[in-house]
């Protein structure tokens, strides 16, 4: 019964966020990164400053390029890069079916996070706030809403819909600061 139940809530539940820090050379980190919109900048509007593309995990995955020689970093640290997938457990991943991915975990320190969002069930959307929040996060609707791709306007990339998805969580019971871990890291020189 719980074996089901788990698996019955990892295909609900943005169930497995895999934390992969990898070693890159310094013109692979200072390349522009994918990253969600949902955990960037608190405000609708963000930065293209420092990185020129921005994907939506409808794609499943954002990748940054990662180094094939350990000595191109001298420091022994890299970028964090996040994985984010929606009903996929551990014992999924093997040499045969998950070939990229299981080369990719080999070469990285890797870890499982299973976030819970303000609603009985976590959507990827709401997943994905809730990692920008650090805390448990909502969709507009609490519908399993996509959240639009990132426009361009003359400041920079805005997320349609940004301010609705602010005030559903500023309304809730959590208070979800979405976009938290991008304003604390925004003016962080990782290099």
């Amino acid at each position: 019964m719980v074996v089901a139940r788990f698996r019955h809530g990892a295909l609900a539940l943005l169930c497995a966020l895999l934390l992969l820090t990898i070693h890159a050379s310094t013109a692979a980190a200072s390349a522009s990164t994918a990253t969600h919109p949902a955990v960037g900048a608190s405000s609708a509007t963000l930065s293209t400053a420092n990185a020129s593309t921005a994907t939506h995990p409808a794609a499943n995955t954002a990748i940054t390029p990662a180094a094939t020689n350990e000595n191109d970093d001298p420091s022994g640290t890299g970028p964090v890069v996040v994985v984010g997938f929606s009903g996929v457990l551990w014992n999924n991943l093997n040499a045969e079916t998950t070939s990229h991915l299981w080369k990719f975990i080999d070469r990285a320190g890797n870890a499982n996070i299973v976030v819970r969002t303000v609603g009985e069930t976590t959507c990827p959307e709401a997943g994905w706030l809730t990692l920008g929040a650090g805390q448990r996060a909502t969709d507009a609707t609490g519908g399993c809403e996509i959240i639009p791709s990132p426009e361009q306007t003359e400041s920079g990339l805005r997320i349609p819909g940004w301010e609705a998805l602010h005030n559903a969580n500023e309304q809730s019971s959590y208070q979800a600061e979405i976009g938290l871990l991008g304003d604390e890291i925004a003016g962080v020189d990782a290099l």
